[in-house]
């Protein structure tokens, strides 16, 4: 969200609360003019089993909205790329249409515990090296 706001002059003008979970979301279905308006998280476009989602797509207090301010998608000034992408995950599949929202990707990193057991780094490390060339694309 910071970064966003780094993009976004307009998003640098919201009031930032750094909470989650079924109770936040469930305030802003029930005071929809309260404190909180709008609720960010982040998933795996590839999942629609997901609660948050299945709660929003089941409530009619709550819609998705896009994200499609073309401003996310500037280069890093360090990388030199970008770090969000834009895409249209389907969030509900139907019957003749499904539903789309434009949103914002981005690759993400897995760091462990030091406590992590042998087969968890084995499975990080088998999706780090499966998936390399997508997490590390050639210049």
């Amino acid at each position: 969200w910071k970064y966003m706001r780094e993009l976004n002059n307009d998003y640098a003008n919201s009031q930032t609360f750094y909470q989650g979970g079924m109770q936040v979301l469930s305030q802003l279905a029930s005071q929809p003019d309260g404190d909180i308006n709008a609720f960010l998280w982040v998933s795996n476009p590839d999942k629609l089993d997901q609660r948050y989602l299945k709660t929003v797509l089941n409530n009619d207090q709550l819609e998705l909205i896009d994200v499609d301010d073309w401003d996310l998608n500037d280069k890093h000034e360090t990388l030199g790329r970008s770090i969000y992408r834009f895409e249209e995950p389907e969030v509900k599949k139907g019957f003749l249409n499904d539903q789309e929202v434009k949103t914002i990707c981005m690759d993400s990193v897995v760091i462990s515990s030091k406590s992590a057991d042998d087969d968890m780094v084995d499975d990080v490390a088998d999706l780090l090296i499966n998936n390399r060339s997508r997490l590390f694309p050639s210049e």
